[in-house]
């Protein structure tokens, strides 16, 4: 039978003694291994459906592997507090963590309850040359009520030149375009940069250069999908209607010059932001 939380970490403590407390605290340790099962989990279920339907994937899946270096640490509430907007690691000092300054929440206390607590799951992912924190969090506000008609529709074509052609069906709506030439300007750029810097060895380098271009592109995706999402409310269009074809990227056959434009601009990625919002 599959291990309760209570007993994998027990489990845990028993067999690997020395890895458990080699982690920065027992909580992080037993987020750790809650995250390992659940990708373990996820490769057999993977492993399972590919067997039955091997055209749906790239190719079989990969049971999880150490990482060469470093990978994303998560800390679940009862391994941090927040005290006066300071957020604080249990065990932090122990490894240089400083406190850091977070706005989303004011004072949380070590161990909270979820029912009652603002703040979710801390990540420290490994990004380049630097780490990322990130603190989930729930927004507390007043419920707007919108009227969206789900029997109109925005549609939107993906493309190159042109980003995003996005028009309604509702009557009297002027189209829009979401022009693709920085996007495209971002990838042209890091591509010559890059290889430059590996044609010279400067790898340390070339991992601090895609890190900023893929800021840079997040950011921008951030800002057309909240304006796609804006505009269906303002005129409260209920539906999205997007195009992603299967294997789009992979079988592209444009042209080397159209086919590396196409493949390195983020499409997939939209549609996803557009989802989450």
């Amino acid at each position: 039978a599959p291990y309760t939380r209570a007993e994998l970490d027990r489990a845990l403590r028993e067999q690997y003694p020395q890895d458990y407390r080699a982690m920065p605290s027992a909580a992080s340790a037993q987020r750790q291994g809650q995250i390992v099962v659940k990708q373990f989990k996820s490769f057999a279920k993977a492993s399972a459906e590919y067997k039955k339907h091997p055209e749906k994937f790239l190719g079989k899946p990969k049971l999880p592997g150490y990482r060469n270096k470093y990978r994303t640490f998560c800390v679940g509430r009862n391994g941090y507090k927040i005290e006066n907007h300071r957020l604080i690691i249990t065990g932090g000092d122990t490894v240089g963590f400083n406190p850091i300054i977070v706005r989303s929440c004011s004072n949380q206390s070590f161990n909270a309850k979820a029912t009652g607590s603002l703040a979710g799951d801390l990540r420290i992912i490994p990004k380049g040359n630097s780490f990322v924190v990130e603190l989930t969090y729930q927004i507390k506000e007043n419920e707007r009520t919108v009227s969206l008609n789900r029997q109109e529709a925005v549609c939107i074509d993906l493309g190159v030149n042109n980003f995003a052609a996005i028009v309604s069906t509702k009557p009297g709506t002027r189209p829009i375009l979401v022009k693709g030439g920085f996007l495209k300007m971002l990838n042209q750029s890091y591509n010559k940069r890059a290889a430059q810097l590996r044609s010279k060895g400067h790898l340390k380098h070339l991992a601090s250069v895609s890190f900023k271009r893929q800021r840079r592109i997040d950011d921008a995706l951030h800002k057309i999908s909240r304006t796609i999402i804006d505009f269906c409310v303002q005129q409260e269009v209920g539906r999205i209607v997007i195009g992603k074809n299967k294997f789009w990227k992979q079988l592209s056959n444009m042209g080397r010059r159209n086919n590396q434009n196409f493949v390195n601009l983020p499409h997939s990625k939209l549609i996803e932001q557009l989802i989450y919002k």
